[in-house]
């Protein structure tokens, strides 16, 4: 069975016919926690975040969002953020789910990542 990760990142089993579309190496920031570095992937189901080993093994774990709970996709930039929090971080991919939860990744090409994932979820919805 294929999977997602490598020996340096924690590792994940692709899903009965799931197919990668891209990766990312990224930044995740989870609520208030602390950076985690690691890889964001693409699949044409979900999208999932994989904690570099170190981060995995100060407690980072993965990340998976099924594109079918994704409510909206968009950059979340410094102004949008509350009074008294970093202005410094760069422009940060925010993936909000139906459920209300935010999740925020640092990546290189944010526009390009947006209109992927954005794409993959009207594809599956098809």
């Amino acid at each position: 069975m294929a999977k997602l990760g490598g020996w340096w990142l924690k590792s994940d089993p692709l899903g009965e016919g799931e197919e990668l579309i891209v990766k990312y190496p990224t930044n995740y920031f989870y609520r208030d926690s602390r950076p985690l570095g690691g890889r964001l992937y693409l699949t044409d189901q979900r999208l999932v975040f994989l904690p570099h080993f170190l981060d995995a093994l100060l407690g980072g774990d993965r990340t998976s969002i099924d594109l079918d709970d994704i409510a909206e996709v968009r950059e979340e930039t410094p102004d949008d953020r509350p009074e008294g929090r970093s202005r410094r971080v760069p422009p940060r991919l925010q993936v909000d789910t139906r459920d209300g939860e935010s999740h925020l990744f640092v990546i290189d090409g944010i526009e390009a990542a947006i209109e992927r994932v954005n794409e993959q979820r009207g594809s599956s919805t098809d």
